[in-house]
């Protein structure tokens, strides 16, 4: 599954620093749990790495992670 692959790069990302990478991880991370139904862990990813995002300006992944967000938050409705 890409579940514990996802995991595993964000405890590393964490780990070292790697703002960019933690924040493209949290976005993989959510896509994965809302393929599974996990629609409140994939918005609280999807929040995080939009923070992420916000604070490296990266223009790019705040659009992506937007776009996912408003799709997880419609699929909770």
């Amino acid at each position: 599954s890409d579940l514990p692959c996802n995991e595993d790069a964000l405890a590393i990302y964490r780990r070292t620093g790697d703002r960019h990478g933690e924040g493209w991880t949290l976005t993989n991370l959510g896509a994965v749990y809302q393929k599974l139904g996990r629609l409140e862990e994939a918005i609280g990813c999807y929040q995080d790495a939009l923070a992420i995002y916000r604070e490296t300006g990266d223009r790019y992944g705040e659009n992506l992670t937007l776009a996912n967000l408003g799709l997880a938050h419609q699929k909770l409705q």
